[in-house]
């Protein structure tokens, strides 16, 4: 059985083992010597060597610690061995008594070296049964709960058993309005899953979730759900720390929640990785728990995240809605027309550092070409946004993550706030007037042409207005060509838009007869 606790029968076993040998692994083909052993010793020979390759090969077995799952390498780990291994080397260990026995025979005159087989396979079969019982044994009374239940499945871990039940936080803290600050131990930027899933932390009905200086809450824009940051504000009503493990310690994770006051800590535990199988952790870690795994268990006790959080749960609702409502509006893209083209020459910025020279001046003007870069491609991502409006690029150090490895996305900024749509896309936009429009290349069509999603939002409050999907034919547009939209404008026959080639600067004005809704 493996780690997810997936059985092998001896029939499925039996159909793939013949692969073993891709992993250096030769088990499997003990099968073939004992039949070659049972047809010799029913035909009265000898199958001294043929039984004791038989008996040696399953040794292997024990070095056999993953399934492989695909031909891309992935592969999970192997949580014990069932009955059906005991038998079967069991029987191995027969078959080795059995050719004794023929050689006895063979050699009733004299007595051959080999006739003690008889007397080893007898001892080795009795000796391994009762190693393998006593084994079974041993785990289940040493086994916490998860684990027992595993071994229903099989004769004997392949490991050490987990002896640590899982844990249960003491006295429940109750967050209130004030957020819950996630930080690790020694400050450094490695957050263990699940905890450095912003999202996931709020869908179990955390109200707010503080990382690296921004407080991250969903809110409404509009009827639509997205997720927004603003800068940490007052002191958090609880922090939760994690320790995901040293150099000198890197198979373990230790979380704690601190509440601020002086010796209140409702919980503090460590999940120990174990090393005797694929990844798991001693107790059951998850890193993506579902309700009732760990750690989300556990913190739910702590912060009292019971019915309450069922706040989570409508949220989600609305947003599927939501998103429902917007795939819908976008169905059936429009075809866009091309109106002309031109060529537009780019000029490079003028990166001259005066006073400077030598190593000094190329350091200078390196750092200052970065910076230039930095700006003209932010600039570039956001066409006709205000300072401090649009999407970040995702190289930028982007203020909701700062020095902590937070999975949010690229953010679209208003000011200090930040929103997040999905994990990287968009990432274009033009600002015309009260509104932005953000963009992003979809799958294209079969003859190659090449298709746009657009999003219109309110500047204010990115409230969602409306959305279309238009198709660039090949004549607009050609195949792997990199491209931003320049300038937008709706009207009664829909709407215009000028689009630049980003290698050669070249501008092309197209029209889609399909206002956006709403």
């Amino acid at each position: 059985m493996d780690v997810n606790q997936r059985a092998y029968s001896g029939a499925h076993v039996l159909a793939i083992g013949w692969l073993g040998p891709l992993m250096v692994n030769f088990a499997w083909y003990a099968n073939l010597f004992f039949l070659i052993s049972v047809a010799l010793l029913l035909g009265k020979r000898s199958a001294v060597w043929s039984s004791l390759l038989a008996a040696a090969l399953p040794l292997q077995t024990i070095t056999f610690v993953k399934v492989p799952l695909n031909e891309a390498g992935g592969a999970v780990g192997v949580f014990g061995l069932g009955w059906g291994f005991v038998v079967w080397y069991s029987a191995t260990l027969l078959l080795v008594a059995a050719a004794g026995t023929r050689q006895i025979e063979l050699h009733a005159d004299r007595r051959a070296p080999s006739a003690e087989m008889r007397q080893w396979g007898l001892a080795l079969c009795l000796g391994f049964i009762l190693f393998a019982g006593a084994l079974a044994l041993h785990d289940r009374l040493r086994a916490n709960t998860a684990d027992g239940e595993r071994l229903r499945q099989v004769a004997f871990k392949r490991g050490a058993v987990c002896n640590i039940e899982q844990p249960r936080a003491g006295e429940s803290t109750a967050l209130g309005d004030g957020p819950l600050e996630v930080r690790t131990l020694d400050g450094s930027s490695r957050l263990a899953y699940p905890f450095n899933d912003v999202r996931d932390l709020l869908n179990w009905g955390i109200p707010t979730v503080r990382a690296a200086g921004r407080d991250y809450s969903f809110a409404f824009a509009g009827d639509e759900l997205v997720l927004t940051s603003v800068p940490a504000v007052g002191p958090p009503a609880a922090t939760l720390v994690v320790d995901p493990g040293t150099p000198q310690n890197k198979y373990a994770i230790t979380v704690s929640l601190e509440t601020g006051q002086p010796g209140d800590e409702p919980f503090r535990f460590t999940w120990t990785k174990d090393r005797g199988y694929g990844n798991g952790y001693c107790p059951d870690y998850a890193t993506l728990p579902r309700p009732g795994e760990q750690p989300r268990e556990m913190l739910e006790q702590a912060l009292a995240l019971g019915p309450q959080a069922s706040r989570a749960a409508v949220f989600n609702t609305r947003h599927e809605q939501e998103m429902k409502r917007r795939n819908d509006e976008s169905k059936g893209p429009v075809m866009a027309t091309f109106l002309g083209e031109s060529g537009v020459p780019r000029s490079e910025p003028s990166l001259d550092v005066p006073g400077q020279s030598g190593r000094l001046q190329a350091l200078a003007l390196a750092l200052a070409r970065a910076e230039a870069m930095r700006l003209e491609r932010t600039r570039r991502m956001n066409v006709g946004c205000p300072e401090g409006t649009g999407w970040l690029s995702s190289w930028q150090k982007v203020p909701y993550a700062g020095s902590l490895d937070i999975d949010a996305g690229v953010p679209f900024m208003v000011d200090e706030r930040a929103f997040y749509l999905k994990r990287s896309l968009p990432v274009k936009a033009v600002c015309v007037g009260e509104s932005v429009f953000t963009y992003h290349e979809v799958a294209g069509d079969r003859e190659g042409n090449r298709r746009l999603a657009i999003d219109k939002r309110a500047l204010a409050d990115f409230r969602y207005l409306g959305a279309v999907t238009i198709v660039l034919p090949k004549p607009v547009l050609t195949p792997g060509a990199d491209f931003r939209l320049t300038a937008i404008e709706e009207h009664d026959e829909g709407m215009s838009a000028l689009l630049e080639l980003e290698k050669t600067g070249q501008v092309i004005a197209f029209r889609a007869p399909l206002n956006f809704k709403r």
